[in-house]
C-alpha cells in the first residue's frame, strides 16, 4: 500500500501528458516515455521499480487481452501467412542477425549476442496503434501490426528462457530446444483456446454485465498464471484466450454487455499503458545510457536492416502470390516495429549472476529508447505522407 501515493502521482502526470498530446497531436505513449525521462532526471517522484514479474504478470496480461479482443478472426485467417511469418520467422531471423552483429561488431560471445537478439526482437505497437486509431487507418493493416506483436512476444519469451538456461550451463540441443519450443507455444495455444471457449460459453449464459466483466478479468490473468504454472507460454495463452472471447463470447452476449465489457477493457488498457510507459521512461535514465548509445545505435541500425529484410522479403512473396498487399502498407509494417515494454521486462529479468549483465541491460534500454523516439515520433508523419490517414484507400 505504500506505493499507492506514487500510483496516484503517476496517474496525475499521465493525465497531464494526455492533455498535452491531445493539443499537440504527438503520440501519447512516446510523450509518456519522455515525461518519465524528465521526471527521472529531476527526481520529483520516487517511481515504482520495474521488474520482469511486474511487467509480464501484472501489466502485460490486460494489454494482451484487450488488444486480442478487438482482432477479428476473419482478418487473422486472411493474413495468417504474413502474421505467422512476421511473428515466428521474423523473431527467429531478427535474433540470429542481431546476435551475429553483436558478436562480430561489439565483441559479444555468440550465446550472449543471441540472447540480446531475442530480447530486442519482439515489437510493441502500442503507440503505433494509437496513431492508427487517430488517423482511421485501415482495420486490416492495424490487425496485421497488432497480431504480429501479440504472438512474437510469446515466441521471444520462450526463446529467452531456453537461451538463459544455456548461458547458465544447460546443454543447448537444437532438436530438444525445438521440441520444448513447440510444446510451450502449442500448449499455451491449447490452454488459451480451452479457457477462451469455456469463458465464451459462460458469457452466453450470463446476463449480468458486472459478473461478465469480472469473468473476463479472471480469464485474462488466470490464463497467464495457469500457463506459467504448467511451464507453458502465458503470453500466448492470454492472447489466444482474448481472441477466442472477442470472436465468440462477446458476439453472443447482449449489445449492452458487449459495450460495457469493451469499455472496461479500454479504460484498463489506457491506465496500464499510462503507468508502464511512464515507468519505462524512469528506467531509461540518460545518465546511465550515455556510454552505450553508440552501441545501441549500431543495434538499432541492425534491427532496422533485419526488419526491412523480413518485412519486404516476406511481403513481396505474399503479394506475388495474392496481389493484395499494397506497398504503402509494407512501409508502415516495417517502420511500425517499435521496441517497448517486453524487451525492458526481459532485460530486467536477467539473473544478477549473468556475466556482463549491467552492460547488456543498459544496451537494451538504449535500443528501446532510440526505437521509441526515432520510430515512434515519425510514424504519424509517415502515415500521412503515404496517404493512409482518414481511412484512405491503399494504393
Amino acid at each position: 500500500m505504500h506505493d499507492l501515493p506514487t500510483v496516484i502521482e503517476l496517474l496525475l502526470v499521465a493525465f497531464g501528458v494526455a492533455l498535452v498530446t491531445k493539443w499537440t497531436g504527438r503520440p501519447y505513449t512516446i510523450a509518456l516515455v519522455i515525461g518519465g525521462l524528465v521526471l527521472g532526471l529531476l527526481q520529483l517522484i520516487a517511481p515504482i521499480p520495474l521488474s520482469k514479474e511486474l511487467v509480464l504478470a501484472v501489466f502485460l496480461p490486460p494489454l494482451l487481452f484487450e488488444g486480442a479482443l478487438h482482432i477479428r478472426a476473419s482478418i487473422l485467417r486472411q493474413r495468417a501467412g504474413l502474421i505467422l511469418g512476421l511473428a515466428l520467422g521474423g523473431t527467429l531471423l531478427t535474433a540470429l542477425i542481431v546476435g551475429a552483429a553483436a558478436h562480430l561488431l561489439l565483441g559479444f560471445d555468440l550465446l550472449s549476442g543471441l540472447l540480446l537478439g531475442v530480447i530486442v526482437a519482439p515489437t510493441d505497437p502500442v503507440s503505433v496503434l494509437a496513431t492508427f486509431r487517430a488517423a482511421q487507418v485501415d482495420e486490416e493493416l492495424a490487425t496485421v501490426v497488432e497480431s504480429e506483436s501479440l504472438f512474437n512476444d510469446g515466441i521471444a519469451v520462450v526463446l529467452y528462457v531456453i537461451l538463459l538456461g544455456a548461458l547458465e550451463g544447460a546443454a543447448l540441443d537444437p532438436l530438444s530446444g525445438a521440441g520444448d519450443f513447440a510444446l510451450v507455444v502449442g500448449g499455451g495455444t491449447a490452454l488459451g483456446l480451452g479457457l477462451g471457449y469455456l469463458t465464451s460459453r459462460l458469457l452466453e449464459r450470463l446476463d449480468d454485465h458486472l459478473i461478465e466483466t469480472m469473468l473476463t478479468v479472471v480469464v485474462a490473468f488466470g490464463a497467464f498464471l495457469l500457463a506459467e504454472r504448467l511451464h507453458l507460454s502465458g503470453v500466448i495463452a492470454v492472447a489466444v484466450a482474448g481472441l477466442t472471447v472477442g470472436n465468440r463470447g462477446l458476439l453472443r452476449t447482449s449489445t449492452a454487455s458487449r459495450t460495457r465489457i469493451t469499455l472496461f477493457w479500454e479504460i484498463v488498457a489506457f491506465l496500464v499503458h499510462s503507468i508502464v510507459f511512464l515507468l519505462i521512461g524512469f528506467e531509461l535514465r540518460p545518465d546511465r545510457l550515455v556510454h552505450t548509445l553508440v552501441s545501441a545505435g549500431i543495434i538499432v541500425v541492425v534491427l532496422l536492416a533485419a526488419r526491412a529484410l523480413i518485412v519486404y522479403g516476406l511481403s513481396a512473396l505474399i503479394h506475388w502470390r495474392q496481389r493484395n498487399l499494397p506497398l504503402n502498407w509494407r512501409h508502415v509494417i516495417f517502420w511500425g516495429g517499435l521496441r517497448g515494454s517486453v524487451p525492458v521486462a526481459l532485460a530486467l529479468g536477467l539473473p544478477l549472476s549473468l556475466t556482463g549483465r549491467d552492460e547488456l541491460v543498459a544496451l537494451i534500454f538504449g535500443v528501446v529508447l532510440l526505437s521509441l523516439l526515432i520510430q515512434g515520433l515519425t510514424i504519424p508523419t509517415l502515415i500521412q505522407r503515404l496517404g493512409l490517414a482518414q481511412a484512405a484507400k491503399p494504393t
